[in-house]
């Protein structure tokens, strides 16, 4: 059997470190936990998971148009509704896709998301 794990890492320009770790913290609801490194924030999300934010000088992360073809992770929540405004309320960059039936975002730092309902697992 092969499954995805529960870290991710995720670059992102360092003058854009503090809006990342706000986005992820005060609308995901990731909690931070220590890092080996003054350069990665490492934050949990509810269920578990880890994210590692990469702080890189600019020519080191990828431009945020790249990001719409690198790839897209998937969040799972009880609540999409709620979600989807406090992610859109936080002034983050809705993407368009064909698939109408998901939101999907650019994260602060360029990561693309779609947000599904749990009960799609």
């Amino acid at each position: 059997m092969v499954s995805l794990g529960s870290h991710l890492k995720i670059h992102v320009p360092q003058e854009l470190r503090d809006r990342a770790v706000a986005f992820y913290v005060g609308v995901l609801g990731c909690e931070r936990i220590p890092s080996r490194s003054d350069a990665v924030d490492m934050l949990r999300l509810p269920d578990g998971s880890v994210i590692g934010l990469f702080s890189v000088p600019s020519p080191e992360a990828l431009p945020e148009d790249s990001c719409l073809r690198s790839t897209w992770l998937e969040l799972m929540c009880t609540d999409v509704a709620g979600l989807r405004r406090r992610i859109l309320d936080a002034g983050v960059r809705e993407v368009s896709y064909f698939d109408k039936n998901h939101f999907y975002f650019q994260a602060p730092g360029g990561q693309v998301f779609r947000l599904a309902d749990e009960s799609e697992r």
